[in-house]
């Protein structure tokens, strides 16, 4: 089964290809309300980002698994 918030997230990062990054993504007060609160600006398309998340999950796996959360 998927996890529902994962799909709403690939629908967000489809759309935000082609809504967002053109309009916001390099614009200077972007980037300065980013920058004050911490946060990285890392793009990734929607399979770099897929990527991202299937390896994210696996190793989350393990760490749950190592310490008795998961089977």
């Amino acid at each position: 089964m998927i996890n529902s918030a994962y799909c709403a997230v690939f629908v967000v990062m489809a759309d935000y290809a082609t809504l967002i990054r053109p309009t916001g993504w390099d614009s200077a007060e972007f980037k300065e309300f980013m920058n004050r609160r911490g946060f990285d600006m890392i793009y990734q398309d929607s399979a770099q980002f897929a990527a991202f998340m299937k390896a994210d999950n696996k190793d989350n796996g393990k760490a749950l698994k190592s310490l008795g959360l998961a089977k």
